[in-house]
C-alpha cells in the first residue's frame, strides 16, 4: 500500500512492452480495481507485461495470466516477482480455453484481431456472477465485437480514442431457477 490508501505496483518497461499507462491498459485496470480482492480468481489474456496480472494478485486475486509472446510471458514473470506476488500469478503460454473455467474476471487487453478468435471461449472461463472485461478497441470494433459476445450486461467505457466494456455473467437465483444467461 502506498499514500492514501493507494497501491503501488513496481513495473519495468520490458522490449517492446510499455509500462501500464496506456488508455486501453489504464480501461482494463479498472475493471481489475473493481474486482480483484482476497479469494478472487482472475484470468488475464493479454499481450504484455502482465500489469493487469500483477495488480490483481498486489489486490489479493488469485492469478492466471497467459500470453502466446515468450518475451511478454518472462516479463510477466519478472514483474510479479519485483511485486513479491509471484505465488498468485502462475504465467504461461498456453491458450485461455486450457486455463479452465471458474474465473470471477476474466480481462482481455487485446486488439480486435486477436479477440475474434477468442470470442467464442472467453464468455465460457466466467463463473457465474463473474464479470468479463475486454478493451483493447476503438469503439466501433467494441461494437463488433459485443455482437459476437452473449447477452449478458454491459457496462461500457472510454478513454481518449479507446473503448472498454465489462459484461456481467448472471449468478444463478438462491430459489434454484437461474438467471437468463447464455
Amino acid at each position: 500500500p502506498g499514500p492514501s490508501g493507494r497501491v503501488v505496483v513496481a513495473v519495468a518497461q520490458a522490449g517492446a512492452f510499455g509500462h501500464g499507462g496506456h488508455p486501453t491498459t489504464r480501461l482494463a485496470l479498472a475493471a481489475v480495481v473493481a474486482a480483484a480482492r482476497p479469494g478472487t480468481r482472475v484470468l488475464d489474456v493479454g499481450r504484455g507485461p502482465g500489469v493487469l496480472a500483477v495488480v490483481a494478485a498486489v489486490l489479493g486475486a488469485s492469478v492466471v495470466a497467459v500470453d502466446t509472446d515468450p518475451a511478454a510471458v518472462a516479463a510477466t514473470l519478472a514483474i510479479a516477482r519485483r511485486n513479491g506476488v509471484a505465488d498468485r500469478v502462475g504465467v504461461g503460454d498456453r491458450p485461455p480455453a486450457a486455463t479452465g473455467a471458474g474465473f470471477d474476471l476474466v480481462v482481455a487487453n487485446l486488439l480486435l484481431a486477436d479477440q475474434r478468435p477468442l470470442a467464442p471461449v472467453l464468455p465460457w472461463l466466467v463463473a457465474p456472477g463473474g464479470r468479463l472485461s475486454l478493451t483493447g478497441l476503438l469503439p466501433a470494433q467494441l461494437d463488433e465485437l459485443l455482437a459476437a459476445m452473449p447477452p449478458w450486461p454491459v457496462v461500457r467505457d472510454r478513454l481518449g480514442d479507446w473503448a472498454a466494456a465489462t459484461l456481467e455473467r448472471q449468478a444463478p437465483v438462491s430459489d434454484g431457477v437461474r438467471a437468463p444467461d447464455w
